[in-house]
This record gives structure tokens, C-alpha cells and sequence, in this order.
């Protein structure tokens, strides 16, 4: 069987459409170049299948004359491996950020160490005792004493206040953040669709993939997830153990009022509403949970201890200053209001003088700055008896009060905790951010265009293209000289 005098020209047309095709890749990558995500694709060519098949019935002569290249396959540069800790970094890396950040609001709260600080207030207030210890009988020591008093009940209260704004406002954080999780659930289930489609074509869907994984890499941000890839390139999406996309099936999170928790959000997974909650293990939602809630390390655990030394502090001023006596020799007034009256929770945030004091008109005689009464009259001794001013001031050094601890021991050892807790965080988002910065430099020399290499590429290609069309050329004079021979 004789080769076809157009064979030449077929192999030649072959190359042209194959290096344009190539040049058109490069054009897409260079048009990429900036675009996140993007990986690099490449044109994969191989020589067609030569002439002739082996076969009994196979003319003589020559046999196996190659027949030029064809395209393979077009694929992404890609490192799944890669991809996976790129993944799981971004999910340490948000949750670190976004514990840190809030860590440092919360050492703004506090404004320690400072000169308005709490810490400064108590010792102010405590002062003001021991002046008035020295003069009981003077309505300017006692005017002092009330307004630092007052003025470490405000201070109580702004702590108390801001905390519990900024613990709505995460609050309210991780809601926007549970329905931009959904949104990319949906996409990804959407995403899956395309993908099976494409696959099901036999063709490869680059950028589809790149999708995909822009998507997953945005999502581990916010949560930690379990991808599994299938044979038909789809992802199934699980959070601790819980399937939230499979193919194009997506269960939403849904975000119930907790009653039991302020009516916080609370997370569930759609179709299970009634069921147990979501846990959540990694990225800025376990960030935004752990501030909001957690009792050690988060604002729940920051007003319980403001709680608890408001109310032991407010206590034990009251215990020491009702067994005092005013200038007018009555005891049995509280200096705060009744902290007992109402549980420990909420106490920073209610604290106030009493009415004893606040009381416009007598509101300094209340003050009970006199331990002893005059046997003769009954009434403090004038110049007084400072005694119980005294004892009011040197609680300030008294470690039963809070349970082993002096209350600047105690505000101290919170504040020292806090200090050590954000450091922390800050080292880890550091570190955190350096591995991730290395791994996104991995991925980009793996899956990332260089313009130089893309333009040293399109010479080759362009070369090869001209010369094809070159080969082109000289097989069609080739022929006419043919034709024009058979004609004469």
C-alpha cells in the first residue's frame, strides 16, 4: 500500500494545530500569571501512530513511517501533597491570627499596666482609706474615699461592659463566618457537578480543579475539614466526621440562639438540628468559639475572674465597713451595694456605692471610718477614732480575701495570664506564618507561572509552528510539480 502523496502535508497540518495549541496554553498561563490559585498548565505531545500497522496483508516496502505528533493530554502543574499542607497551615495560621487579634483587644480592655487602670483605682481607693484613717473626722478625706470608690465601681462596670460587647460582637462574628462556610459548601457542591460532568467527557478540567482547591483552601480557613478525593475528581467534605458536601449534596451548618448560653449561636448540622452540636477543631471558627466561651483561655474566663474579684472585694469592704460607725454612731451599713444579695456572675457589672453613701445629704457621715464609740455619748470621738478605715485599707494586703491571694495578686495573676497567652499566640501566628509563606513558595515553583520560562517556551513553540508551516509549504510545491508532470 503506497503512502498518500498528501501524508507530508497531513503530518505538517498536524504540528501546526498541535504547537498553535500549545501557544494557546502558554497564553492562558501568561494571562494567569497574577490570578490566585491558578496552577500551570502544560500541553502534553507524542508522536501519533506511525505508518503502517504491522499486518499479513501490509504492502511491501518501508514500513513504520512516523505520521507526526498529536496532544495527549492537557494538564496542571499540581502537587496534591503540597496542596494538603497548604491546606491544613492556612487552618493553624486563622486560627492563630484570629485568636491573637482578639487577645490584644481584650489587653486594651484592661489597660494594664497603666496609670487608670484597675490595678492603679484599687490602690487609689485603698489610699484613700488610710487618709481618712489619719483625719476620720474630715469631710474631704470622706468625699475622697466616695469618689474613689465611685470611681473603681465605673471602672468595674466599662470592664464588665466591654468584654460583653466584644463577646457579641464574636458572637456575631461566628455567624457572618457560618454563613460564608455555607456559601463555600454550596460552591463546592456546584463545583462537583462541574467536574463530574467534565471527567464523564473524558477531558481533563484544569481549571475547575483550580476552583476546587481555591475553594477547600479557603474553607480550611475557616474550619478544619477532611477532604476525600473520588475517581471522578469530586470531594467529599467532612468536619469531625461529619459529611457536609458529597457530590452535589450539601448540609448547611445551621446556627440555633443557645437559651442556655445568652443565646449565643450555636452550631448544628442540617438534618440534624436536634441532634448534637458541631465540633469544631482548627481555623477561625475554633478561634472565635474558644474567645467567646472557653473559661480559661477566652472572655467567659476574663469575667469570671472580674466577677469574682468585684465581688469578694465589694464583700469583704462591706463586711469590715458595716462594723463600722458613722459620725453619727450607727453602724451596720454596707460602703457597696449588697453583692451577696445576687450570685457571683455579673457582679463587675452591677457593682455600685450604696445608697448609705451615694445619699446626698448625709452620704459622707455614713462613711464608716470609726472602729470604737466615746462610753460617755456614744458617738465617734472627736478628733475620731480611724480604726475602721484602717482595717478598710489594709484588706488591701489581705491574702484571705481571695482565697490565698491578695486582690492585686489575683488582678495580677489574670493579667499576667492574659500577657502570656497573647505572646503566645503571636509566636505561633509568627511561626505559623513563616512555614506557610515557605509552603506557598513550594507550591508556587511547583504550580506557579514564570513569565520568563512561559516566553522562552512560546520562541520554541513559535519556531516549530513556522517551521511546520515551512514543511506545509514545500510538500504543496512538491505536489503541483507532481500534477503539473501527470498533466504534460
Amino acid at each position: 500500500m503506497a503512502v498518500s502523496p498528501f501524508f507530508g502535508i497531513e503530518i505538517g497540518l498536524r504540528a501546526l494545530q498541535a504547537q498553535k495549541l500549545a501557544m494557546n496554553v502558554l497564553s492562558h498561563n501568561v494571562a494567569n500569571a497574577n490570578t490566585p490559585g491558578y496552577s500551570r498548565q502544560q500541553v502534553n505531545l507524542t508522536a501519533s501512530d506511525p505508518y503502517t500497522v504491522p499486518g499479513f496483508n501490509r504492502g511491501i516496502g518501508a514500513g513504520q513511517v512516523g505520521s507526526g505528533v498529536e496532544i495527549v493530554s492537557i494538564t496542571r502543574a499540581r502537587d496534591n501533597s503540597l496542596t494538603r499542607q497548604v491546606r491544613d497551615n492556612v487552618n493553624l495560621f486563622q486560627e492563630y491570627e484570629t485568636r491573637e487579634s482578639f487577645y490584644q483587644r481584650i489587653e486594651a480592655v484592661f489597660n494594664e499596666p497603666g496609670a487608670t487602670g484597675l490595678s492603679q483605682l484599687m490602690n487609689d481607693f485603698f489610699n484613700a482609706w488610710r487618709e481618712l484613717a489619719t483625719t476620720p473626722e474630715s469631710n474631704a478625706a470622706r468625699a475622697l474615699v466616695k469618689q474613689k470608690g465611685q470611681s473603681l465601681s465605673d471602672y468595674f462596670n466599662r470592664i464588665d461592659n466591654d468584654l460583653t460587647a466584644m463577646q457579641k460582637d464574636v458572637d456575631n462574628n461566628i455567624r457572618a463566618v457560618s454563613t460564608d462556610i455555607n456559601t463555600l459548601l454550596r460552591q463546592l457542591g456546584e463545583t462537583n457537578v462541574l467536574l463530574r460532568g467534565v471527567v464523564a467527557q473524558g477531558d481533563n478540567p484544569n481549571d475547575l480543579l483550580d476552583r476546587r482547591d481555591s475553594l477547600l483552601e479557603e474553607l480550611s480557613g475557616y474550619v478544619d475539614i477532611q477532604v476525600v478525593e473520588q475517581p471522578d475528581l469530586t470531594v467529599n467534605v467532612y468536619v469531625s466526621g461529619r459529611n457536609l458536601v458529597q457530590a452535589d449534596i450539601v448540609r448547611e451548618i445551621v446556627v440555633q440562639n443557645n437559651a442556655s448560653n445568652n443565646f449565643y449561636a450555636q452550631l448544628k448540622v442540617e438534618g440534624e438540628e436536634t441532634g448534637a452540636d458541631l465540633v469544631v477543631n482548627g481555623g477561625e471558627l475554633k478561634a472565635l468559639l474558644d474567645t467567646r466561651d472557653d473559661t480559661t483561655i477566652g472572655i467567659e474566663g476574663y469575667l469570671n475572674s472580674i466577677d469574682q474579684l468585684a465581688y469578694n472585694l465589694a464583700a469583704g469592704i462591706n463586711t469590715i465597713h458595716g462594723a463600722g460607725y458613722g459620725l453619727d454612731g450607727v453602724n451596720g451599713r454596707d460602703f457597696f451595694i449588697d453583692v451577696t444579695a445576687f450570685t457571683v456572675a455579673g457582679t463587675a457589672g452591677r457593682l455600685s456605692l450604696s445608697t448609705n453613701i451615694t445619699d446626698p445629704t448625709n452620704g459622707l457621715r455614713n462613711v464608716a471610718a470609726c472602729g470604737l464609740l466615746d462610753p460617755v455619748t456614744g458617738l465617734p470621738m472627736v478628733p475620731g477614732d480611724g480604726s475602721n478605715a484602717l482595717a478598710i485599707a489594709q484588706l488591701q494586703d489581705d491574702t484571705a480575701i481571695m482565697s490565698g491571694l491578695t486582690v492585686h495578686d489575683f488582678y495580677n495573676n489574670t493579667i499576667s495570664g492574659l500577657g502570656i497567652y497573647s505572646q503566645e499566640e503571636t509566636k505561633n501566628r509568627e511561626n505559623q506564618e513563616f512555614l506557610l509563606n515557605q509552603l506557598r513558595n513550594l507550591e508556587d515553583s511547583t504550580s506557579g507561572v514564570n513569565l520568563d520560562e512561559e516566553a522562552a517556551k512560546m520562541i520554541t513553540f513559535e519556531n516549530a509552528y513556522n517551521a511546520a508551516a515551512q514543511v506545509i509549504r514545500i510538500m504543496d510545491e512538491t505536489i503541483q510539480t507532481l500534477i503539473e508532470l501527470l498533466g504534460s
